[in-house]
């Protein structure tokens, strides 16, 4: 699959959450059409092909056949955008231009109920002068009855049934997260009814697809890293609190106010938020806000529960009272934010920026246990043997040249409970050859983890 063609779907949905932030014409929204028009042709030419289909099947993003995951994920927008116009996905063609782009993305604002008809909503795109991006109908199995561009641009689906749940987990969770960050830069409400609806399926999910669940821990999401870093971090925190045995209640408070935590950066400008560099001091100043001013945001909506805002104002202060907010040396954290402080944390070292690269888990834990005074000693070491030095849901490489995937930590952090998934050979085994391996118990040597494969799924 090629990379640019996910890169170029999760600009069009980040382009489609901007234009509800700015007026049409606006400059960001204008240079954004021109970015999205010029890579979409030199994609094309780089394919030696005339144009791009992008289909929806079940709320999924399909190319040539095949279900793309990013983009499914972070092009939440994308999808409902597209149910809204009826259509069963887009066909953007070489000579697409960036006033077209425009035009698409005005709809996306325009309309607060989905068009009537597909046939409607072709011709409203006509009528506004738009040529090249065409909207194709719903998938249906090919047959005799169906027309023939609907049998071209369709053919050779392979979806692969319906969406894995993990997935759709983690779609609900990336979608709430960016809609209340949305929300705020509009001064709107926040939907925390909804934070903690998907709050309660992502610790159902945990429980019953533990490994799947955590393996999009790992996604790298460049473009919308904050929206992911608070979902991974959710994520993190609601494992680590169901191996503690915190009771289902506190488990779902303390999951949503986990996915709530960093809402005041969506007040920070975006080109201080995703600069690749440095930060001068002021940026890095306005940047140390976001805790307050999340606390802040948080107080001033309905329903808002104490830990709630403990987690926006707490999760960068020390344990030995330093970070920021600057607080009253009365002040005390409660152990769950404490425990918040280093999943997030963790997620931001293990997890890839515009600015930096990720580390392994190990080397992370080894720059945390050297900030002495940071973390929760206790609590620190607890969440490192929960999660061991190779984190479940990570792809590993064993000695012997067989592949698999971490199931749990065990009493040994550098020995794993793994599910075989390739043979020494590199064949990828099925479902019913793949195996538990519990690498402390063998005494072998020979299936030692070799390397962790950072990125993979």
């Amino acid at each position: 699959m090629h990379p640019e063609i996910n890169r170029l779907l999760v600009l069009l949905s980040r382009n489609i959450g901007q234009r509800k932030l700015y007026f049409s014409g606006h400059q960001i929204i204008r240079n954004a059409c021109d970015v999205f028009a010029a890579d979409l042709r030199k994609l094309l030419a780089e394919l030696e092909i005339d144009r791009l289909f992008i289909g929806i099947v079940e709320d999924k993003l399909i190319y040539d056949g095949h279900y793309l995951v990013g983009p499914s994920i972070m092009g939440r927008q994308l999808v409902e955008f597209g149910r809204m116009l009826q259509c069963g996905g887009f066909i953007f063609k070489e000579d697409t231009t960036s006033e077209e782009i425009q035009v698409l993305l005005d709809f996306s604002n325009e309309f607060e109920h989905p068009i009537s008809t597909l046939r409607e909503a072709r011709e409203l795109l006509r009528s506004r002068d738009v040529v090249n991006i065409e909207l194709a109908s719903d998938y249906i199995a090919p047959s005799s009855l169906t027309p023939l561009e609907d049998q071209i641009v369709w053919q050779g689906l392979q979806s692969g049934g319906h969406l894995h749940s993990p997935l759709i987990v983690y779609q609900a969770l990336f979608d709430v997260v960016a809609k209340t960050h949305g929300n705020i830069s509009l001064d709107r409400s926040i939907d925390l009814e909804g934070a903690g609806a998907v709050s309660a399926h992502l610790l159902y999910s945990l429980r019953h697809n533990f490994t799947d669940m955590l393996q999009f821990v790992h996604y790298p999401d460049h473009d919308s890293y904050t929206v992911g870093h608070s979902v991974r971090v959710a994520t993190l925190a609601v494992h680590i609190g169901e191996n503690l045995g915190l009771d289902e209640e506190l488990l779902l408070e303390f999951g949503t106010a986990a996915l709530l935590h960093d809402v005041g950066k969506s007040k920070i400008p975006s080109e201080i938020l995703f600069k690749p560099g440095l930060l001068t001091h002021e940026e890095f100043a306005e940047v140390q806000f976001h805790s307050r001013m999340g606390a802040e945001i948080l107080l001033e909506q309905e329903g808002v529960t104490p830990m709630q805002v403990a987690a926006a104002w707490g999760h960068h202060l020390r344990h030995d009272g330093g970070g920021y907010p600057e607080s009253p040396p009365w002040a005390v954290r409660g152990h769950l934010i404490s425990l918040l402080q280093i999943c997030d944390v963790f997620e931001a070292l293990t997890a890839a920026r515009p600015y930096k690269a990720p580390v392994t888990p190990l080397s992370a834990f080894g720059i945390m246990l050297a900030d002495k005074g940071r973390f929760d000693p206790a609590l620190l070491s607890t969440f490192i043997s929960i999660l061991g030095i190779y984190p479940p849901g990570n792809r590993v490489h064993l000695l012997d040249g067989s592949l698999a995937t971490v199931i749990s930590a065990t009493s040994s952090v550098d020995k794993p409970l793994v599910r075989i998934t390739h043979d020494q050979t590199g064949r990828k085994l099925d479902t019913t050859e793949q195996h538990l391996v519990d690498l402390e118990q063998d005494r072998s040597g020979k299936r030692a983890v070799a390397e962790l494969l950072i990125g993979e799924k």
